[in-house]
């Protein structure tokens, strides 16, 4: 690797990532008030956006990352949230999700999907027995080893499933 161009992209870069990295410290404060005490990792705003939005559109609570899911709710609900941001190539497919069978697996799935701005573009509810009884869950493998599962957001197919879409009037 040429070590000057090395250290010159970084020193172009040095002061926009100086401004993001404290921007993104500024979110996460913002976000901590809104997650009942689960401590939000890192530079995870997405995931954490996905989290927080789902708790209060479920009215229920953050759990800690021990749990197969993400959000439980006073009614019971046990819900694992995956997000992602934009629309390019792979934005209908989940983050892996480790087991879908057996203890404590979740009673539902939502995805959320964030414009490049951050706002809500969309959101999905699935009954997490529904995606099984209806084969939705794939194998993930990764350079041949498998790694978990995960399930493609059919946008025309789920439209029974959005429970939030930008370009609706919601009251």
């Amino acid at each position: 690797m040429e070590n000057d161009a090395f250290k010159q992209l970084e020193s172009e870069l040095l002061k926009k990532f100086n401004v993001l990295q404290s921007i993104q410290e500024e979110i996460v404060e913002i976000l901590k008030n809104y997650s009942n005490g689960k401590v939000l990792k890192g530079n995870e705003i997405v995931g954490c956006l996905g989290e927080i939005y789902t708790k209060m559109i479920f009215g229920g609570f953050l759990v800690d990352d021990s749990n197969e899911h993400d959000v439980e709710t006073k009614e019971g609900l046990k819900i694992s949230v995956k997000t992602r941001k934009g629309r390019n190539s792979g934005w209908k497919q989940t983050s892996i999700i480790p087991k879908i069978n057996g203890e404590n697996t979740p009673t539902d799935l939502v995805f959320v999907n964030l414009r490049k701005d951050y706002t809500v573009n969309k959101i999905w509810r699935y009954k997490w027995s529904d995606l099984i009884e209806k084969n939705r869950f794939r194998e993930k493998y990764v350079r041949g080893t498998f790694r978990g599962y995960y399930i493609l957001v059919d946008e025309k197919g789920d439209i029974k499933n959005c429970i939030y879409d930008h370009n609706q009037d919601y009251e």
